[in-house]
C-alpha cells in the first residue's frame, strides 16, 4: 500500500464523494482542471488496484492506494522488454518542485 498525506484542513464528506470525478475542482476558475485525481483513479482502477482518501487523524487528508501483487518472475520479463525506458523515467521522476500551497511535490524514483 502507498500511502501520500497533507497537513491542510482535511475535506468535508460531500468533497471527499466527489473527488475521482472528471472535471470535480475546489479551486477557483481557471486553476486546475479537475482531472488529476481522476486520472489517477483510471490508472489504479486500470491497474486492478483501489484508491481511497480520507481524513487524516490530525487534519489534512490520506490519499492510499493498494495494487494487486505481482510476481517476481513478471516483473523480470516486463523489466527486460522496458529497461531503455525505465532507465529514462528514473531521471524525470527525481525533480522537485513547490506546490502552489507551498507544500514541497516531488515522485519517488523508485518504491
Amino acid at each position: 500500500m502507498i500511502s501520500v498525506a497533507d497537513t491542510g484542513e482535511g475535506m468535508e464528506e460531500a468533497t471527499r464523494q466527489r473527488l475521482f470525478e472528471p472535471f470535480f475542482t475546489t479551486r477557483e476558475i481557471g486553476r486546475g482542471t479537475g482531472l488529476g485525481l481522476a486520472t489517477v483513479y483510471s490508472i489504479v482502477k486500470q491497474s486492478e488496484g483501489y484508491i481511497w482518501s480520507e481524513n487524516g487523524p490530525l487534519g489534512g487528508s490520506v490519499f492510499r492506494v493498494c495494487f494487486p501483487h505481482v510476481s517476481a518472475l513478471s516483473m523480470t520479463e516486463e523489466a527486460d522488454s522496458s529497461a531503455q525506458f525505465s532507465e529514462q523515467a528514473v531521471h524525470a521522476e527525481t525533480a522537485d518542485d513547490m506546490h502552489p500551497r507551498g507544500t514541497r511535490r516531488g515522485l519517488a524514483a523508485g518504491i
